[in-house]
Formats: C-alpha cells, sequence, structure tokens
C-alpha cells in the first residue's frame, strides 16, 4: 500500500442564502506527487462541499492505499465520534429522531473510505500547513468560478 496524504477543504458563500456559491478543494500527495483538485457548485452550503471533497480525494486514487486525510471538524466529528455509524445503523436518522442531512454524499463516501486504511484529523482554521492553505485557496477560488455545477442541493426531508 502506498501512502497518501490528503488534505480536503469546501467553502460557501452566503452559506445559508438562496443564491449561494460552494466550492471543494482537495490536494493529494502520493509518491512524493501533488495533485490538486477543485470544483464549484451552485445551490449547495458549506457542509455539502467538504464531504465533496473528500469524496474527490478518495475518487481520484487508483488503488488501496493508507491514508492521512486531513478534513473538517464536521466530517472529523461525524466519523471519529461514530455518529456516522449509529446514523447507518438507526436508518439515516440522528439521536434525536430527524432524518440525516446530506445521505447521498455519505452513502457515496462510504465505499470509497472503505478501500483504505484512514488516519482521519481535524484541519481546522489554525492547521499551517501549505497543502491546507492550498486546498482552502482552490475551494474558495471554485466558488467564485463561473464553472458552476448545479447541486443537488441541502437535503431537506420532512420529518
Amino acid at each position: 500500500m502506498s501512502i497518501v496524504y490528503i488534505f480536503a477543504n469546501g467553502a460557501c458563500k452566503r452559506n445559508q442564502s438562496v443564491n449561494n456559491r460552494g466550492g471543494y478543494g482537495v490536494v493529494i500527495i502520493e509518491n512524493g506527487q501533488t495533485f490538486k483538485f477543485s470544483q464549484g457548485y451552485k445551490n449547495t452550503n458549506d457542509k455539502r462541499m467538504e464531504l465533496r471533497a473528500v469524496i474527490a480525494g478518495l475518487s481520484n486514487l487508483k488503488h488501496p492505499s493508507t491514508i492521512t486525510i486531513y478534513v473538517s471538524n464536521y466530517v472529523y466529528d461525524c466519523i471519529t465520534k461514530g455518529w456516522l455509524n449509529k446514523w447507518r445503523a438507526n436508518k439515516w436518522r440522528n439521536t434525536s429522531g430527524k432524518k440525516v442531512k446530506n445521505i447521498p454524499l455519505w452513502v457515496e463516501m462510504i465505499p470509497l473510505a472503505a478501500q483504505h486504511n484512514i488516519e482521519w484529523l481535524c484541519a481546522n482554521n489554525h492547521l499551517e500547513l501549505s497543502q491546507n492553505e492550498q486546498a482552502n485557496d482552490l475551494a474558495s477560488l471554485a466558488a467564485k468560478s463561473d464553472n458552476l455545477l448545479e447541486d443537488s442541493g441541502p437535503t431537506i426531508i420532512d420529518n
């Protein structure tokens, strides 16, 4: 297994507004090579962009790897505190009994992550690694681009 570092970051401008713009940025370091990915979306939010960053990072790996991945507090907490496993066991409902948001993105991420040996680390705003800053810059630039894809938007389900 190769050793891979992934820096995944999402951004969203006017996060809770109607005309919001978001983007993700990913920096992957594998075998001494650096790869960068980004994409912008409209009709999205910051949490969806954080998840899309992780999905983009994992889906761009060609074979099972040992990965250290730097993610947002949101993704980190959901995975390391066991929330994701509890949601799955409870048919995608949280401890309050409400449907979890962004289920399709979590469902897309799970099999991608299962292929690898992953150490999840929190890339909070104070992490001063240049690759994390690059991922953040890529996400912000993607959110400002004219090449925005339509996101399915925040998952809204009546509870």
